[in-house]
């Protein structure tokens, strides 16, 4: 499943926060278009949660590796060459790990590793095609590991979303798509890939491009869209809507921050952080349709009255699997859902910066 990022936030209830969607109608919600369902390889999968996971502390830390059931740490540290702090880093499957580090003399190395059986990190490899000149903003990955995704370009420096293909080193750019006045800009925000790595989806806020006046241009929320083959690149004008915020939470008590796709592409997971008055905080998670836009399913909702706290939300590969991380400004709530119940991490502790799950 391609990841869901770190994002971290204090608000009141009556602020707009909010974490992920996909989905989307064009007027209202008709036209939406399903991203295409990925086959994912035949293999034998234990129930119940991954064994490990990786948790980040706040503050400038790496990751260590914790036994899901105990909550004990195995002793594995994530670090990169030179015991550099990771940018980013995502899962893939069969316990395989993706993490952006520093490279020496600037840019950025993308290295893959394993856990191992007892919980140790494996040995970093650097990937084919991964390295890259300049500081990674953000990175996906697909469910197969077949393909990444980094997002690369501060602000100013002009957005771009680069495509790997982990077998072949082989790079697919795509830009934001800017246009002339009247034209909507699709900046590159947060990424996401389909389990096989075919579609990449952006999530991001339209802008239009100085200049453009009155009802020639009009960005209505955030939203998500969706390009394939992801490998081809090209300009993001050319994608697909697949989910728009108005559909999924409103533009006045919600806001959408994160996407995830599961991997058979036919649904999205979408965290909905908002407010409605008083008492009316909430931070939700929900399953979106990526055919209708239209929220299929809550999957957890946790009411944080008039005031809440937001880590993140995180998922496995398959997107079964959910970690949570949020609560009202004064409980912090740290776990993972299963079937509209969060079931506590222990140690639950309210010092979690992200965590991840290892693959199977």
């Amino acid at each position: 499943m391609a990841g869901l990022r770190r994002h971290l936030g204090i608000a009141g209830a009556t602020a707009a926060l909010l974490v992920a969607g996909l989905g989307t109608g064009l007027s209202g919600v008709a036209a939406a278009q399903p991203v295409a369902a990925q086959p994912v390889a035949a293999q034998t999968v234990k129930a119940g949660p991954p064994r490990y996971y990786l948790q980040q502390g706040l503050g400038r830390h790496n990751p260590v590796v914790r036994a899901t059931a105990t909550g004990r740490v195995t002793g594995g540290r994530l670090s990169c060459p030179g015991g550099a702090l990771a940018d980013d880093y995502v899962p893939a499957d069969h316990q395989t790990f993706f993490v952006a580090c520093p490279a020496p003399g600037g840019g950025s190395q993308i290295y893959r590793f394993r856990l191992t059986a007892s919980g140790q990190v494996g040995a970093l490899a650097a990937v084919r095609g991964g390295k890259l000149s300049t500081a990674i903003e953000g990175l996906a990955g697909s469910a197969d590991g077949s393909t990444l995704a980094v997002s690369v370009g501060g602000p100013g420096a002009g957005d771009e979303a680069i495509v790997i293909s982990t077998r072949t080193g082989a790079h697919a750019t795509w830009t934001d798509g800017a246009a002339g006045p009247g034209m909507i800009r699709l900046r590159v925000e947060q990424l996401a890939l389909s389990g096989n790595g075919r579609e990449l989806i952006d999530t991001t806020i339209p802008r239009c491009v100085k200049g453009s006046a009155g009802n020639k241009c009009r960005a209505p929320g955030k939203e998500s869209r969706v390009v394939s083959p992801a490998s081809a690149g090209g300009s993001l004008s050319s994608s697909r809507l697949i989910m728009r915020q108005s559909v999924v939470c409103g533009l006045r008590n919600g806001f959408i921050n994160d996407v995830a796709v599961t991997s058979d592409g036919r649904s999205l997971i979408v965290a909905v952080v908002g407010g409605g008055g008083i008492n009316g905080g909430f931070v939700a998670v929900d399953q979106v349709s990526a055919t209708t836009g239209h929220v299929t399913k809550v999957l957890y909702k946790l009411k944080t009255g008039d005031g809440f706290f937001y880590r993140f939300v995180s998922t496995d590969p398959s997107g079964r699997y959910v970690l949570f991380d949020a609560g009202t400004t004064k409980t912090d709530v740290n776990g993972w859902i299963d079937h509209g119940k969060l079931v506590p991490l222990r140690p639950a502790g309210n010092n979690v910066a992200y965590e991840a799950w290892s693959g199977r």
